[in-house]
């Protein structure tokens, strides 16, 4: 191999171990940035939007990294926490790569997460004006049940478990469970 140092860049005579280099490059940048942003995003929403791009990155890596970080950010909540997670975008986030990501999964990881929402809204009584779960009222202001319901039927089964699972959660704490009950069977 030759290579040739010029102007603080490397080449070399195989273009596509260029592309290779810049390829591991970039991943150890959005590696280190995701690292950042996921311990920042209760503090600054600019974080949560910089995990969201690389959530939506060509690359998977860097998708996964991503993914995995807002699993990490939803594990543990602390009141002041929970309520972050909805004022900083993390839940309206995870709701729109579930339109985005394909990879079966990714998808377990993000139903998981937004699973994890609710569950934290109803523990930390994270109530709007009427008393519903913030979480529970922003899901059904996207779609609701017609937004997870396609999940249960998932060809992969971690994603349909999941699909059940936030069916299940949905309905407990929605606060008209009744108008659910034809589409829950």
């Amino acid at each position: 191999m030759i290579s040739s140092h010029t102007e603080g860049t490397t080449s070399s005579s195989n273009p596509d171990q260029d592309v290779e280099m810049t390829h591991s490059e970039d991943q150890q940048q959005s590696s280190q940035l995701i690292t950042q942003c996921s311990t920042m995003v209760f503090q600054d929403s600019a974080y949560v939007k910089k995990l969201l791009f690389a959530a939506r990155n060509d690359v998977y890596e860097v998708r996964k990294e991503a993914i995995q970080a807002f699993r990490k950010i939803t594990e543990e909540c602390n009141p002041a926490q929970t309520e972050k997670l909805l004022e900083n975008g993390v839940f309206d986030g995870l709701v729109d790569l579930l339109d985005e990501e394909q990879d079966p999964r990714l998808l377990a990881v993000i139903l998981e997460s937004i699973e994890r929402c609710i569950r934290w809204g109803a523990q930390w009584l994270v109530q709007n004006e009427r008393g519903l779960n913030k979480f529970v009222a922003e899901l059904e202001k996207r779609g609701g049940m017609k937004k997870i319901k396609p999940f249960r039927d998932h060809w992969d089964k971690e994603v349909s478990k999941r699909g059940f699972c936030l069916c299940d959660v949905f309905l407990v704490e929605c606060e008209r469970p009744e108008d659910f009950k034809e589409e829950r069977n």
